[in-house]
């Protein structure tokens, strides 16, 4: 059994070395969400591994240091407790009323941690957005996400698939709420949004994710996360 776990390791460790070697070209350790959802298609993942990088529960529980980068041992360590999951699970019980799909556990392990501190999701979803940068401008007071950040926001949520809106459009539309905040008077934003209405944003949206997970029904106290938790 050592043995096979080992060697079932090996080739986990040899998965992500070539991740690390396509997308990570100018060696800094780590990989950025741009970088992923740029290369999805082509990342190639384990037999019965299927990550969407889309989705925001796996990437909040991918980033464990919440740093908004994603390690080799983050990437990792997610692999191999996503293939131990599916190695292990055999189906919900009288006593375990977790899903079958490690993507639905981690959106409802997403809605036990959050649901009540959606605040500090929306701080780390910009962290991972901001992929590193200092969210400071020269000259200004205020933190603000500049218009890739913006523009990596929008097709890390799928606003374009999910609302049909465009990513200058989702642009202007965080602008005008900036804009109509009465302590931004008599400040002008053309190529930046100030980090406070984006988080406010993302505080909404979490907390109606989180909704839309309850609606299934599940009672999450019942659930045995196993590796997850």
């Amino acid at each position: 059994m050592g043995a096979t776990v080992s060697c079932v390791d090996a080739q986990h460790t040899k998965v992500v070395t070539s991740i690390f070697e396509q997308l990570d070209t100018q060696n800094r350790g780590y990989l950025t969400i741009s970088q992923l959802l740029e290369k999805k298609e082509d990342i190639p993942m384990p037999q019965n591994c299927e990550i969407e990088f889309h989705h925001i529960p796996t990437l909040h529980y991918l980033d464990r240091q919440k740093r908004g980068i994603i390690s080799f041992a983050d990437l990792l360590s997610l692999i191999q407790i996503w293939t131990d999951w599916n190695r292990i699970f055999k189906g919900p019980t009288e006593d375990n009323d977790a899903p079958a799909d490690p993507s639905a556990l981690l959106s409802f392990l997403f809605c036990r941690e959050c649901e009540q501190g959606a605040k500090q999701c929306a701080k780390w979803l910009c962290t991972l957005v901001l992929e590193g940068e200092s969210p400071n401008v020269t000259g200004s007071e205020l933190l603000y996400l500049k218009r890739s950040h913006i523009q990596t926001l929008h097709q890390l949520l799928k606003i374009g698939d999910t609302h049909g809106i465009t990513a200058p459009n989702f642009f202007d539309m965080l602008k005008a709420s900036a804009n109509a905040d009465s302590s931004n008077s008599g400040k002008v934003f053309e190529d930046h949004i100030p980090l406070v209405t984006v988080e406010a944003f993302l505080r909404v949206y979490v907390e109606e994710y989180c909704k839309s997970i309850r609606q299934f029904g599940y009672d999450v106290s019942r659930i045995e996360f196993g590796p997850f938790d």
